[in-house]
């Protein structure tokens, strides 16, 4: 499996300190089979999370010193606004593909984040540091008495490669 040292975990609580990728190609695979989502919550009877989950391909050109720099801050500021469970930032692979993502307390608070100063700025240069991107966010459920959690799509978009200029 080409999961990193740097395929970590940014933050986490408690019970998601336990999250990590069950697969090599775990930045395409369906959410649900990328991690190991009921191992992750076996020891929680039942509860209901938001998932933010980005999928992006990074440009040749990318500057990691700035794309770095903009992501600590805006992490940081989502820190501090509350609601947050789980960041967690994959290394990008060899067709330079990263998936990131958030597991916040409720929607709510992953919408306050989402507005604050320092994710609007970062958010403002996705065309700076990605080739094509896509934002997918889930509704994440473990129920009583089932072992498997489950997700129900709550909305996301897709921002494709733009064309080739000739």
């Amino acid at each position: 499996m080409d999961v990193r040292v740097e395929d970590a975990a940014i933050f986490a609580t408690s019970p998601f300190h336990r999250l990590v990728p069950v697969q090599a190609g775990y930045r395409s695979a369906p959410i649900l089979e990328a991690f190991n989502w009921s191992y992750t919550l076996e020891q929680v009877e039942w509860g209901r999370w938001y998932l933010i989950v980005f999928r992006s391909m990074r440009r040749d050109d990318v500057d990691s010193v700035l794309l770095g720099h903009h992501d600590d801050l805006a992490f940081a500021e989502a820190l501090a606004s509350g609601g947050l469970l789980r960041y967690y930032k994959g290394a990008m692979d060899r067709q330079r593909r990263c998936l990131s993502l958030c597991v916040w307390d409720r929607r709510s608070s992953a919408r306050v984040a989402t507005r604050l100063r320092e994710h609007r700025a970062a958010a403002r240069l996705t065309h700076h540091f990605y080739l094509s991107y896509d934002i997918e966010r889930y509704v994440l459920r473990k129920r009583k008495g089932q072992p498997e959690a489950e997700v129900e799509w709550a909305g996301g978009y897709s921002h494709p490669p733009l064309p080739a200029a000739d």
